[in-house]
């Protein structure tokens, strides 16, 4: 009897797609793994504690924090003309590199250090906090740390932590959300005179950072109709623009909830070099495991802390 229904139901459930699967078997699990199952342990909760970071260096960071929140006050970041002095500062005193190896001249600090910092904030200054977390986040910072080429690494991480460039990240569009799901934009590999390049049509909205940004990563559908690829494969890809690019239009900015920081759209026809894909050539198609690799620090640092500082900001 269970038998039958077992095999009736395994007919009716759709199968788990390749999409997915790398999420299910993307990152690890801690504590989670008990609160989900139901079965809670105490003991292991008190053996949960942060790596240290030197207490000095993060006792720096929060003073630096509050001497910039009393520079810049309660006001919204943007519009405003004085955006870019206000990242190059976020940037001199080591705001925007975070999550960025001092080897790259980041200013490395744990979850629990980012997420205090973010918090005091959030808490007085919510824009403020904002243009803070994105390079903390998906910038691309994240990424690039985890997958870039030696020369992607060495050519942008250092200029993302001082701040010299500001980074965005293109992902949600008109007809898919914040992840790599649903009708997201189509990049196509051709060739020309013996040159392999990949053109990509952007139309990209709700994107933190892009109306200020130098340093843009995108995620797109790759598709090879003339088995053009060495390595890698067809599927999600991630790549980088400069603002620069021919093509780029990023004119356009959204005012949401007036909450006061830099959001906008990243539209047009571009051509992009495969040296440009994050990681090179080999990581084409792997775009969804990157992303659902590096996602977390957002959404369970950023955000979390972004919550922290309001209602410690309403009690």
């Amino acid at each position: 009897m269970y038998l039958r229904v077992l095999t009736r139901i395994k007919q009716i459930i759709p199968k788990i797609s390749e999409t997915e699967l790398i999420a299910l078997r993307s990152g690890g699990v801690s504590i989670d793994r008990d609160i989900f199952s139901g079965k809670l342990y105490l003991d292991k909760l008190k053996k949960v504690k942060s790596k240290d970071d030197n207490i000095t260096e993060v006792t720096k960071m929060l003073k630096e924090t509050k001497n910039i929140l009393k520079k810049y006050g309660t006001g919204k970041v943007y519009p405003s003309n004085n955006i870019k002095n206000i990242m190059n500062d976020l940037g001199e005193k080591g705001f925007l590199g975070m999550i960025i190896d001092k080897k790259y001249n980041g200013n490395r600090l744990n979850i629990s250090a980012q997420s205090k910092i973010l918090t005091m904030m959030a808490s007085y200054n919510p824009s403020l906090a904002v243009v803070t977390m994105v390079p903390n986040s998906l910038g691309p910072g994240e990424l690039l740390q985890h997958y870039g080429t030696d020369f992607q690494k060495n050519n942008y991480l250092p200029k993302l932590a001082s701040g010299q460039l500001i980074p965005c990240f293109g992902l949600t569009g008109p007809n898919n959300g914040s992840d790599a799901t649903g009708n997201i934009d189509m990049g196509i590999l051709k060739e020309n005179n013996g040159k392999r390049y990949i053109e990509i049509e952007l139309n990209k909205r709700y994107i933190t950072l892009a109306p200020i940004a130098d340093l843009i990563g995108v995620a797109f559908n790759l598709k090879d109709p003339d088995n053009l690829l060495k390595d890698g494969k067809s599927g999600i890809t991630l790549a980088l623009i400069e603002k620069e690019h021919l093509g780029l239009i990023k004119d356009t900015y959204h005012n949401p909830n007036s909450a006061g920081f830099p959001n906008g759209t990243l539209k047009g026809k571009v051509q992009i070099n495969l040296d440009q894909i994050i990681g090179g050539e080999k990581m084409a198609g792997n775009g969804w495991l990157m992303l659902m690799e590096c996602l977390a620090v957002g959404r369970g640092v950023s955000l979390p802390a972004s919550a922290n500082g309001t209602v410690k900001c309403l009690i």
